[in-house]
């Protein structure tokens, strides 16, 4: 048996900072003194003329910038490596009238590092009349001494700041897991079921007429496919045909057109093994709009790569962080000349090159030209493969001579096939080899979808193709749910398989009956004639349905609009309302039998409710296998109307979160919770918003930390796993194979097995003290194969 991790060790309070005045006091657990440090070693306060009060404890002053401010930088150094840290602080931001979001960033970052990429954790918190109360917790690694923890403002306010600490008093107690801890006798009463089956109807055409492409002019030889497809369909639609055929071969689409399909009844695109090769620069690849009871079978999509690879594999053969040139020079190995020579440089992920894949242990990533033309770095061709690319030294501070990442060349824009207000359609046996942008999205009330044999992966044996899809291989932007994947294959995409959801608002109180946007995101949701149900900014009910009457301009700059009501609006709570369109509700998801692998980002994302994800496979997911969380942010993304009754079971989940990525200070395969004003957060309700989960009779295989990571959850279950941990890894850590749970209720772990290895020290869960009764834990074991 091996020697066994000990958590009251690993949980040890070690030593308490205490911000006071313009110094920090450094208290050890022990009686002895207070170490004081120089305020212009070990704490940097960046405003000018700033003023101490409250008998110190108080840090007030004004930003100069309308950007980015210094306030308080407190030296890493101070810190201990692989402790549990808690930052704590009350602060006053009043809010302006002038639809300019103001906000404190607290971060944890490697000094240096202007990207990000480094930090142990980030939150904002946002202007508010009041004092308010932030806390953030984080865990530090071997790195900490390069470390700081950094309190600045966006935004030219006034701030003030007391009683800030940073505590290295955990939070957690740890249960054993082969400990009997409130069992329940029964279980969980009214365990989650997930979907309930259902059909898709196929086309019932009243006659067969069919229609060949070739007649169109559709030919290997023409660059104007997307063209003469359209001119089929329309005659298809003219005479009430039922079927469109294609001969087998390659046709390709070099023009910014959409091979259009709307409005069509009882009608199949029969691809007859055909593949449909894309080079352009805008325009989606396929859109079906508007239709009923439609099939889509033996097609394929792809690329021309020969051309406009959309990614690639290089090498740094050579750098500098000297400002203001600092530069990495990047060699495109695969190639002696790379074709493309206005390349653009949108986002690198670390590559192993032994699995043929991105994500690593210890790797990171970084982002230069997501959107085209935004952030685009200075660039300049070295030699016919090697191309230098400039950057700040913080950007590429972690970069070494040798690293190996995957380039993309694109990443959202464009997309494959976007299927949006339809029902009843089937993608049956359709490839997508390669995709710019997002590989099948699912919009408006898009309902009662089946996908069988469905693939987003890179075509075998050809070289040169290190991924599919450059975005997501498969997203729920909105839909009215009845969904079914089958036998389906996603993998190498550049974000996750599978996202579902539908996109939320968020706004705040404006007049009696109005509310003002706080950015120009997802407006269809909120046209006039549009029913949104409100929600408090706890994802509580405030019982109000109201219809959009009005919608006019605040801030044509800015973009802020005032949305009116058809009726009196409730007195906001927690800083606004949530806004759920009533015509949408991604529900009823089954995916069974499917293989998701070898992507960036994570596997699944469950936005949903009444979902079941069985006898799947998860592989080398990068940021992990599942993702079940529902929220909003001030400034970016809404999404899900929360989540219920999910289904999780008989799946294998295999060496997830290889990047690994953290939450709550801790490596996970599974993540579940919310996010509310930013996204990740540390915020928490009350209200169940997340409830009844259930994960049973999975394998977990290989975990690099905790299996799952939970909080604000409610009614949550795994029962009869298998964890297995047979590999070792290069970053031991001593909680591989536990649990976390925080302001979970109802949480049963009952029946789960652990096979015992000399790479898990005592696994069990980490939990709060006073939410202990909260956790059931029975009949779970350790033990040898």
């Amino acid at each position: 048996m091996n020697t066994r991790f000990n958590p009251q060790k690993f949980l040890k309070i070690t030593r308490i900072f205490a911000f006071i005045g313009a110094t920090i006091a450094l208290a050890q657990t022990a009686l002895s003194e207070p170490i004081k440090f120089s305020p212009t070693e070990d704490l940097t306060i960046g405003i000018k003329n700033p003023a101490i009060s409250d008998g110190g404890n108080m840090l007030e002053g004004s930003t100069s910038s309308d950007k980015w401010n210094r306030f308080v930088t407190i030296d890493g150094r101070k810190l201990s490596a692989e402790k549990n840290y808690t930052v704590k602080f009350s602060y006053l931001l009043p809010p302006q009238n002038d639809f300019v979001d103001r906000f404190i960033y607290l971060c944890v970052r490697k000094k240096g590092d202007s990207s990000g990429a480094s930090d142990y954790v980030h939150e904002r918190f946002y202007a508010s009349r009041d004092w308010q109360e932030a806390e953030v917790a984080f865990s530090t690694d071997k790195e900490v001494a390069e470390y700081e923890i950094r309190l600045d403002v966006f935004g030219k306010t006034e701030v003030k700041i007391k009683d800030l600490s940073v505590e290295s008093t955990s939070p957690f107690v740890f249960l054993p897991i082969e400990t009997n801890i409130n069992p329940l006798k029964n279980g969980l009463k009214n365990l989650p079921t997930g979907a309930k089956e259902f059909d898709v109807d196929l086309p019932k055409p009243e006659k067969e007429i069919v229609v060949n492409a070739e007649d169109f002019g559709v030919n290997p030889d023409a660059e104007d496919c997307a063209t003469k497809l359209n001119a089929a369909l329309e005659h298809c639609k003219k005479i009430g045909a039922s079927k469109l055929v294609l001969k087998k071969g390659r046709y390709k689409i070099f023009e910014e057109k959409t091979v259009l399909m709307e409005g069509f009844a009882d009608f199949t695109i029969e691809g007859g093994g055909a593949t449909l090769v894309y080079r352009k620069r805008k325009a989606r690849n396929m859109e079906v709009r508007n239709c009923r009871r439609i099939e889509i079978r033996n097609l394929n999509f792809d690329w021309d790569w020969e051309t406009d690879p959309l990614g690639s594999l290089v090498e740094v053969v050579g750098m500098s962080t000297e400002s203001p040139e600092s530069f990495i020079d990047f060699k495109f190995y695969e190639y002696e000349k790379f074709p493309q020579r206005q390349v653009r440089v949108a986002n690198l992920s670390c590559w192993d090159d032994k699995l043929k894949c991105v994500g690593y242990e210890g790797g990171s990533g970084m982002g230069f030209e997501f959107r085209r033309g935004q952030n685009k770095p200075k660039t300049k061709w070295i030699s016919d493969n090697v191309l230098r690319v400039y950057a700040s030294p913080g950007k590429i501070s972690g970069v070494r001579v040798g690293n190996k990442y995957r380039m993309q060349h694109n990443y959202y824009e464009m997309g494959g096939i976007l299927l949006s207000n339809n029902t009843h359609t089937t993608l049956r046996n359709v490839n997508i080899f390669s995709c710019a942008g997002q590989a099948i999205v699912f919009n408006k009330a898009q309902k009662y979808t089946y996908l069988k044999n469905v693939s987003v992966d890179m075509p075998e044996g050809i070289p040169r193709r290190p991924l599919s899809s450059t975005a997501d291989h498969l997203i729920f932007s909105q839909s009215a749910g009845f969904v079914k994947l089958e036998d389906c294959d996603f993998g190498f995409g550049c974000d996750d398989c599978i996202n579902m959801h539908d996109n939320s608002l968020f706004m705040s109180a404006y007049s009696e009956k109005s509310l003002r946007t706080r950015n120009n995101r997802n407006e269809i949701l909120y046209r006039p004639g549009e029913t949104l149900e409100l929600r408090y900014g706890d994802f509580s009910p405030t019982g109000v349905v109201a219809k959009v009457v009005a919608v006019r301009v605040l801030d044509a700059k800015k973009k802020i609009l005032e949305v009116e009501f058809d009726r009196k609006l409730p007195e906001e709570k927690f800083g606004g309302f949530i806004l759920f369109n009533t015509k949408y509700g991604t529900r009823n998801v089954i995916v069974r039998n499917c293989y998701f692998h070898q992507n960036r980002a994570r596997g699944v994302l469950i936005l949903a409710k009444d979902v079941t994800i069985e006898n799947c496979r998860f592989y080398h997911n990068e940021m992990g296998a599942i993702k079940i969380e529902t929220g909003y942010t001030y400034t970016s993304w809404c999404e899900g109307y929360g989540v219920k009754n999910v289904l999780i079971r008989n799946n294998t989940f295999d060496t997830s979160n290889p990047l690994g990525v953290k939450n709550g200070g801790k490596e996970r395969d599974i993540y579940i919770s919310i996010y509310m004003r930013n996204d990740p957060s540390n915020s928490f309700t009350d209200y169940p918003i997340i409830s009844d989960i259930l994960f049973e009779g999975n394998t977990f295989k290989d975990s690099f930390g905790l299996i799952a990571y939970a909080a604000n959850a409610n009614n949550l279950a795994f029962i009869g796993n298998t964890f297995l941990n047979p590999t070792p890894r290069k970053n031991a850590l001593p909680y591989r194979g536990s649990f976390q749970f925080l302001n979970c209720r109802n949480v049963l772990l009952a029946d789960n097995v652990w096979i015992d290895s000399p790479n898990i020290s005592d696994v069990g869960v980490f939990v709060k003290p006073g939410e202990k009764s909260e956790i059931s834990i029975s009949n779970n074991k350790i033990t040898v194969k």
